[in-house]
């Protein structure tokens, strides 16, 4: 089988094992119990369960056809990336988050970011630690757009009947942070660093818990406050890589 057929068969299972999750999910979450003390708080974990699709996917498509992978977890700058999630888990864990489960606001918000993080490792393992790479061939701008798009469709929001504009809107919003993430990724090699991009995102906008849970003043603050670190430890990896790229080259004379 050619290599192009290759690659298209790898993403169909990939894209199929991935769309199966989101449909098994949207038809569990209608049913799915709610937290409602702190004995059953830990319910808020099967939230973990959107995103395992991608996951799960990702691991059938590397044992089954053994790809090249790009991208590993920490990725070559393990200290840095593991700083900015540390550093994302106590920003959260400061702000603290209000809850009515009896958990200390400032426990409670460090247990918030790890499952925020953890949601986004699940899904980032799919779209940039097996997808992206999948198109490694093609310019850069058309492997983000076609992973965002593709990304966008797995959502299945389309499915909620939420009119032509909204679907427009979020389709650019997908497309336009899978630009963004992208970047990250091919940068750092880590998905881990993706994740944290992602999970950006969710603490603003998409995540049902911080949108219940937190004002839009707090989130807002954890976001940017969150980013700058994110920005800080770019900024050094590329430092790095310049620093060692630059050992690389052979001196004159």
């Amino acid at each position: 089988m050619p290599k192009s057929q290759d690659r298209w068969t790898r993403i169909a299972l990939y894209y199929a094992i991935a769309l199966a999750g989101a449909f098994a999910f949207r038809a569990y979450s209608q049913t799915m119990p709610v937290p409602t003390n702190r004995d059953n708080v830990w319910l808020f974990a099967l939230g973990q369960l959107e995103g395992i699709g991608p996951f799960i996917g990702a691991i059938v498509v590397a044992l089954a056809f053994k790809p090249a992978r790009l991208l590993t977890l920490w990725g070559p700058h393990r200290g840095l990336v593991m700083a900015t999630c540390i550093w994302m888990v106590l920003v959260i864990g400061s702000v603290g988050i209000a809850n009515p489960y009896a958990i200390n606001p400032h426990l409670f918000g460090a247990m918030s970011a790890i499952d925020i993080l953890v949601y986004a490792m699940l899904e980032e393992a799919g779209w940039r630690g097996y997808l992206q790479g999948e198109f490694g061939d093609w310019p850069r701008m058309r492997r983000y757009v076609v992973v965002g798009a593709l990304w966008y469709a797995w959502h299945l929001t389309f499915l909620d009947h939420n009119g032509l504009g909204s679907e427009l809107l979020r389709l650019a919003i997908l497309v336009g942070a899978s630009i963004g993430i992208g970047l990250v990724a091919d940068r750092t090699g880590a998905i881990m660093a993706a994740a944290g991009c992602h999970a950006l995102g969710n603490i603003l906008w998409f995540s049902s818990e911080f949108r219940t849970l937190v004002s839009s003043g707090d989130r807002q603050l954890m976001a940017a406050v969150c980013a700058v670190g994110i920005a800080a430890a770019f900024v050094a990896i590329r430092a790095r890589d310049r620093r060692e790229a630059a050992r690389r080259i052979p001196r004159a004379g």
